[in-house]
């Protein structure tokens, strides 16, 4: 297994010495530090296994709640997970166009095959794995961060009590380090100006029920789960620990320990996911355990003294993009036009208007499109209802100029 992960690690940190090469990351300074992310897939058809990396992310940066657009122009989670998994989806949406709409069942391209339903899948023989640089931010990151912490700071940030925590609400970042399984927003400093964007290891649990694709990709592609998730920079003493900290954070029935829709009845660690899949049923969605790896394997800017305002984003069909503020750096020129960043919800649609998708209805926006979506939204909507493992997640304002 731990081949494995270093085979997942080096496809997606040689994609970034690509760039390095290149002279295409030159903004990061030698004291620079910031978090990396990929995502891979191994088709097990071949001997050896084949490996391809389809996207990778970097950041640690989101924009506050203040200054989110309307017009979809501007990405506002910019955490390498989520810049990693939007690339996936763009990916997955440019390898959807060449399989035509008269290709018959079972026709595929390397990687996906055209399913009896219609709908695109993977091919049996291929798997989804994430890799990334540091533990992901929110619940599976805090007994670490509680425990590296000056007692004075914590004691500022920790009430010390599960309890605390009204059911039903988002903690605010770092607050409240000893809340195990509550959803939380993404961290920042306590001075800065609040985020409503959830934190990574909450949007984790959310692809583990959903998949990673969302809703408009839904309309055409089956749920495409992460098979595993490899994670660097965790000491080798303390890998059993953070082991248990990922399950519990990217498990619906370990993250809060109670029976969905059944808060008064206790579900025990010990009990098996049949407990939760037998009250949550909602075709083609059902939860998918993600296993958890580590790799010794060290992504090169995971050291330094500062993080780094610039992400980066890239897929395989694309361009490698840098962004700061969730726009793509230095891209207002003459024209005084800026371009879009390739991952943001105005380019995505975009996009799919080349490819002839519902959403070219006349005036149909962005949002009215993935609400056409309508398995994916009935089960997210149980899922964030009183008592799911997703209750609590902040919905951002969906009526966009898109």
């Amino acid at each position: 297994m731990s081949d494995f992960n270093a085979v997942i690690a080096n496809t997606c940190v040689n994609v970034w010495h690509k760039f390095e090469g290149k002279g295409s990351l030159r903004f990061l300074e030698k004291s620079s530090r910031t978090v990396f992310a990929g995502i891979v897939l191994r088709d097990d058809s071949e001997t050896p296994p084949k490996f391809h990396c389809i996207s990778i992310g970097s950041g640690t940066k989101c924009l506050p709640q203040s200054r989110l657009t309307e017009e979809g122009d501007a990405l506002h989670d910019s955490h390498a997970e989520v810049l990693a998994r939007r690339g996936a989806v763009r990916w997955l949406i440019e390898e959807w166009s060449r399989l035509s709409d008269q290709s018959p069942s079972g026709s595929l391209t390397k990687w996906l095959i055209r399913a009896p339903s219609g709908l695109v899948a993977l091919k049996d023989s291929v798997s989804m794995h994430l890799y990334v640089s540091s533990i992901p931010c929110g619940d599976a990151s805090m007994l670490a961060l509680a425990l590296d912490q000056d007692p004075t700071v914590a004691a500022l940030k920790d009430s010390g009590s599960r309890s605390d925590v009204q059911e039903g609400t988002a903690v605010r970042g770092r607050d409240n380090y000893f809340a195990f399984g509550a959803l939380r927003t993404k961290p920042g400093r306590a001075d800065s100006m609040p985020s409503i964007s959830m934190s990574c290891s909450d949007k984790i649990l959310k692809w583990a029920l959903l998949g990673i694709q969302g809703a408009v990709a839904s309309l055409r592609f089956q749920p495409m789960y992460l098979s595993s998730i490899i994670i660097s920079g965790v000491p080798v003493g303390n890998r059993n620990t953070a082991v248990g900290e990922c399950e519990r954070a990217f498990s619906p029935y370990r993250r809060l320990q109670r029976r969905m829709f059944a808060p008064s009845t206790v579900l025990r660690v010990s009990d098996s996911s049949s407990a939760f899949d037998s009250a949550w049923k909602f075709e083609p969605f059902a939860y998918h355990r993600v296993e958890i790896g580590f790799t010794d394997v060290e992504f090169p800017a995971s050291r330094g003294d500062r993080f780094c305002n610039e992400s980066i984003a890239w897929n395989a069909h694309g361009q490698l993009e840098i962004l700061v503020n969730g726009r793509t750096q230095g891209s207002l020129g003459a024209s005084k036009r800026r371009k879009l960043p390739t991952l943001s919800r105005a380019a995505i649609r975009s996009l799919l208007g080349e490819y002839n998708w519902v959403i070219t209805r006349e005036g149909m926006r962005y949002n009215a499109t993935k609400q056409s979506s309508s398995a994916y939204q009935a089960a997210r909507a149980q899922l964030m209802a009183s008592g799911g493992p997703l209750e609590g997640w902040i919905v951002t304002q969906e009526d966009r100029k898109i």
